[in-house]
């Protein structure tokens, strides 16, 4: 019996030792897959850099082929329109079967944004909030959305040109890269701003104004990694518009005006003129259109969206008849501006109907984008600038800068993105020479709508659409507490490089084995570290949503949260 007990316990003893092997190997196995989990962790960190410049890139291409289909469909069905006008102004008894069109049109238009909201109007105030966290959308459905709408916008002969609509399709074309490529989360908006980049340099032909447009005016921030980012998606897509040119036998050219005399330094003292004039018209046109929403956002609200945007397409029917020069964007008044074709009285009834159109075209929510239209008011305002020095004794070789001064003065003022103006205006004239006559006039413009407190465009635009996005619902103030994971986004990077969620400060970033913490109070040249401790103050509807965008960046982990107000 004493020998069995011994047996069973010399047995028992075996398998607790055998177990313990295999205990400690799988230990050892788990330890190191952690090791290399973490080395793994540590390349993707390193290579997230290169991630971005490939998704951009692709990005760019697919995006490029896309918008130049756009691009060329638009003009197409803008050319027709121009023709059905003329036909039915030369055939009157057909202006019955116009207006019924016009009518039908609205209806579409109004039935695509009731079903996507993200085809709206604002397209580029709709695009900086994508790229700042502030708007989620579908990207495959907003994409076809916007096409769609602004096709039969223009085939109705509306204000609005492609340049709105193309930097918000190549915005959501890069959101389908991004989602279809299952890119890591953290790279996310990153991709979204080659988006953006690709879609103004295929628009305007200037990649350059791309990339500062992305950084200036939809992050309001320059740094390493967006600059590089939106280089590689508006350099991807200006190259590959330049191979669909050459295949297809095409112009990207923005202004085809030719050489344009440069402004001599005995006639500075033009852009001092020219910039306040400008100034005062864009702060008064911004403050019109912002005045007009409010009213209708309170006065009109009962009325439907699809009455705004019918009278929106009858108005335009009614002054196309009368004057079929202001169909469409207003691009080709720009260049017959130049070449002196208008009387000064043509000039200003053009500038006073094209205010209305647009502010009209605004009110009632349509698709489209501010771009090209905030260039004619400028360069329309130009051409009258630009006569009356004549009449005083300026040569009129000198017609071609003033109309390019007033109008970059007048965009930049509009939108507050004066360094994007500069770029842009070399680029789409091709003349370099008139670069501190520009700044001149810049400099002169922006102060003199600072002095009346001019804000910018895209800005209360998006506001508008936050106010709306966000009615009803509460946002809440938190404070939120993370480490920083080995091998996470974040690591080795500057603090200004991330985009971290919308609504987000960081207030205290606390280094491992250092007890008094390193207090962040002002600028982003700050490397995060592995390890160190983050606090954030967010403001937030959704505080599950908030922490996995955080967690997506500074590695998964359950954040310590507060509710602070």
């Amino acid at each position: 019996m004493q020998l069995n007990i011994n047996e069973s316990a010399t047995h028992y003893l075996n398998r607790i030792v055998l177990f313990n092997e295999e205990a400690y190997n799988m230990c050892d196995f788990v330890f190191s897959r952690r090791e290399e989990m973490g080395k793994i962790r540590k390349i993707k960190s390193k290579l997230s850099v290169f991630f971005m410049i490939f998704y951009g890139v692709l990005t760019g291409m697919i995006a490029g082929l896309f918008l130049y289909g756009f691009k060329q469909l638009a003009a197409l069905v803008l050319k027709q329109t121009v023709s059905i006008f003329e036909y039915v102004k030369v055939h009157p008894w057909y202006i019955p079967l116009l207006f019924i069109g016009l009518a039908i049109l609205a209806y579409l238009v109004a039935l695509i944004i009731k079903k996507e909201p993200n085809a709206g109007g604002g397209a580029i105030a709709r695009t900086e909030g994508f790229l700042r966290g502030l708007i989620t959308f579908k990207w495959l459905r907003t994409t076809l959305a916007t096409l769609v709408s602004s096709l039969l916008v223009f085939f109705g002969g509306l204000p609005y040109g492609i340049e709105g609509s193309s930097v918000i399709m190549g915005t959501t074309i890069s959101g389908g890269v991004s989602k279809l490529g299952q890119a890591d989360p953290s790279l996310e908006r990153y991709i979204l701003t080659s988006g953006a980049s690709a879609g103004f340099a295929v628009a305007t032909g200037s990649p350059l104004a791309g990339i500062v447009f992305s950084l200036e005016e939809m992050h309001k921030k320059f740094s390493f990694l967006l600059l590089i980012v939106s280089m590689a998606g508006a350099s991807a897509a200006a190259l590959t518009i330049k191979v669909m040119d050459h295949i297809f036998n095409t112009s990207n050219v923005f202004f085809p005006i030719g050489k344009v005399e440069p402004l001599p330094l005995s006639l500075m003292w033009l852009t001092i003129i020219i910039g306040i004039i400008a100034g005062l018209v864009a702060t008064g046109f911004n403050k019109f259109l912002e005045k007009m929403n409010h009213y209708i956002d309170t006065k009109l609200k009962k009325v439907t969206q699809f009455i705004r945007i019918l009278v929106n397409f009858l108005l335009v029917g009614i002054a196309g008849l009368f004057l079929v020069e202001i169909l469409g964007n207003g691009h080709h008044l720009l260049i017959e501006a130049m070449e002196r074709k208008f009387a000064w009285t043509t000039l200003l009834v053009l500038l006073i109907v094209k205010i209305i159109l647009i502010s009209v075209s605004v009110g009632s929510g349509v698709t489209g984008g501010l771009f090209v239209p905030s260039l004619v008011i400028g360069g329309l305002t130009g051409a009258l600038i630009n006569e009356l020095f004549i009449s005083l004794g300026v040569d009129a070789n000198y017609t071609k800068i003033i109309i390019i001064l007033a109008m970059g003065a007048f965009f930049g003022t509009s939108i507050h993105a004066p360094i994007t103006t500069i770029v842009f205006m070399i680029e789409a004239t091709q003349d370099p020479y008139n670069v501190l006559a520009m700044v001149l006039v810049l400099l002169v413009a922006m102060v003199t709508a600072h002095a009346f407190k001019n804000e910018s465009n895209n800005d209360t635009v998006l506001e508008r659409i936050l106010r709306k996005q966000d009615k009803g619902k509460t946002a809440n103030i938190y404070e939120l507490v993370g480490k920083i994971q080995e091998g996470a986004f974040v690591v080795n990077k500057p603090t200004r490089d991330i985009l971290w969620p919308a609504n987000s400060l960081i207030t205290t970033i606390k280094r491992e084995n250092d007890p008094k913490g390193h207090r962040m109070v002002k600028g982003g040249d700050k490397l995060l570290k592995s390890l160190d401790t983050i606090v954030f103050q967010v403001q937030s509807y959704d505080l599950e949503k908030t922490k996995t965008e955080f967690t997506a960046l500074i590695g998964n982990q359950e954040l310590i949260s507060k509710q602070l107000h």
